[in-house]
C-alpha cells in the first residue's frame, strides 16, 4: 500500500506462522488458499506487536462426473449441492478428458453433516443419481 514495489509470495501452514518483513510500512496481505476467510485481504502495518489472525470462513470442495468420451456435450450439466446450511446449483467449472469438475465453497458449519451431490441435466441420466458423503475437517 504504502510501498506497492514491495511484493512477494509464500507457503504458510495451517496455525501459528511467523514470516519477516524487512521493510516498515503498511502493507496488504491477501490469503489465496483452497479456502474462504472473513476478510479478503488484511492490513498489515510494520512494526506491529499484535499477530495477524485469519479465520477461515469456508471450505472448497471439488466434484467430478465421469462421462462417456462421445457425450462431452455438457452445456445443460449441473451439480446440485445439498448441505446442512445450504442448497446450491453449480455449473460445470472446468472439463478435461472424459470428467467435467464442478466447484463450489460450503461453510464450515457443513463439515460435520451429510453433502449431498446430484448431477442434473436434461439430456441425460446419471448412475448413481446423488452420492452423499460426510467431510470432517481436524
Amino acid at each position: 500500500m504504502e510501498k506497492p514495489e514491495v511484493s512477494d509470495s509464500l507457503y504458510v501452514p495451517a496455525g501459528q506462522f511467523s514470516f519477516c518483513i524487512p521493510l516498515a510500512g503498511l502493507y496488504k496481505v491477501t490469503l489465496d488458499a483452497c479456502h474462504k476467510f472473513d476478510k479478503p485481504f488484511y492490513e498489515l502495518r510494520i512494526p506491529q506487536d499484535v499477530p495477524l489472525a485469519a479465520s477461515a470462513t469456508k471450505f472448497m470442495i471439488s466434484a467430478s462426473v465421469e462421462l462417456n468420451p462421445e457425450d462431452l456435450a455438457f452445456d445443460d450439466m449441473e451439480l446440485l449441492i445439498k448441505s446442512y446450511s445450504d442448497e446450491q446449483i453449480v455449473p460445470v467449472t472446468s472439463s478435461s478428458a472424459n470428467k467435467l469438475i464442478f466447484t463450489s465453497y460450503l461453510s464450515y458449519l457443513d463439515t460435520v453433516a451429510p453433502i449431498t451431490l446430484v448431477p442434473q441435466s436434461k439430456t441425460y441420466l446419471f448412475n448413481p443419481t446423488s452420492h452423499a458423503n460426510v467431510i470432517w475437517m481436524r
